[in-house]
């Protein structure tokens, strides 16, 4: 099958994603509302990753953002938050930082 090459920059990674805060152990004590992707479901993300983008519902835009972070050499996790805040919404934890975040 032949592989597909998109160009995309920090910019259009801002746009795939809903919101973006930092993430860290504080997160630990809403363990309960994500399900990991590729692990048992159950299986609790890691706290360790400094970033957590949200992405919305589309499984192509985690696709895009999972390509656009290898590109960038950056280690990633993906889950599922089951908040609706408003909607369910699958989640990117990573040590990348976006420019605007760098610079807060």
């Amino acid at each position: 099958m032949p592989l597909i090459s998109i160009e995309m920059d920090e910019h259009d990674f801002q746009r795939l994603t809903r919101t973006s805060m930092r993430w860290g152990r504080s997160w630990a004590v809403q363990a309960g509302r994500f399900e990991h992707t590729t692990k048992s479901f159950d299986t609790a993300p890691s706290w360790d990753w400094k970033m957590a983008y949200w992405v919305g519902e589309d499984w192509a835009n985690v696709m895009l953002v999972r390509s656009f972070l290898k590109a960038m050499g950056a280690d990633f996790e993906v889950v599922w938050d089951m908040a609706e805040n408003p909607d369910m919404s699958y989640l990117i934890l990573t040590d990348f930082e976006t420019e605007s975040w760098k610079n807060r």
